[in-house]
């Protein structure tokens, strides 16, 4: 905590978010959803997670990562994405 975002925790913890995104990158390569051809169970298990990254201001970690960046999008334009995410809304936005 004393070196707070240049702590090796938090520089460790980046490396890991950005190979697990690069292995998303990766997985989007041959499909255009990580289930396939359209949206499934490990869409729907990231999306969350992408969204909290994306609330927390780490969309630029994915900024050089056109598939996953596409995918991202694709996720926000499902009717579904809006009636989960905006059921309760984050007041800090």
């Amino acid at each position: 905590m004393e070196d707070g975002i240049h702590s090796g925790e938090v520089t460790e913890g980046l490396r890991t978010l950005d190979r697990m995104l690069g292995d998303v990158e990766v997985a989007l390569q041959e499909t255009p959803y990580l289930s396939g051809a359209s949206y499934g169970l490990a869409d729907a298990a990231l999306t969350p997670f992408v969204s909290r990254l994306n609330e927390l201001g780490f969309a630029w970690m994915w900024g050089s990562l056109p598939r996953l960046d596409a995918w991202w999008h694709k996720i926000r334009q499902r009717d579904s994405f809006g009636t989960v995410f905006n059921a309760f809304p984050n007041v800090a936005r």
